[in-house]
């Protein structure tokens, strides 16, 4: 079955998360004919000063 990591700055609210659980959920399991209950989705939270894009730090972009 398969496994989904989202990774993305924290922040969001569970509403806004939940729902993005659902239908990324749904979607997969849609997409490539699988039981929703096999699609495992999990959320990364990162501070954006753990990111950094062309070497700038996330929080000073």
């Amino acid at each position: 079955m398969p496994w989904i990591t989202i990774n993305m700055f924290e922040g969001r609210t569970e509403k806004t998360k939940l729902k993005l659980l659902r239908t990324i959920s749904k979607a997969v399991a849609e997409i490539i004919d699988t039981p929703l209950e096999g699609v495992h989705v999990q959320i990364v939270e990162m501070k954006k000063k753990n990111y950094a894009k062309g070497g700038v730090r996330g929080d000073k972009i």
